[in-house]
């Protein structure tokens, strides 16, 4: 991030803070590394396109 600019405009832009990782999933940012927050996005996700 230090040395992308753009990589860096665009994850404030996501998570409205300099902070790493900024995960995305199904258009719902997750800022830092939960675990549990992404376990259940994906299952959620998966559930969805399932049915």
């Amino acid at each position: 991030m230090a040395s992308d600019a753009q990589a860096r405009e665009e994850m404030i832009k996501l998570s409205g803070r300099m902070a790493v990782p900024v995960i995305v999933i199904a258009g719902e940012v997750i800022v830092g590394f939960d675990q549990k927050s992404i376990e259940k996005k994906l299952a959620a996700l998966k559930e969805k396109t399932e049915n």
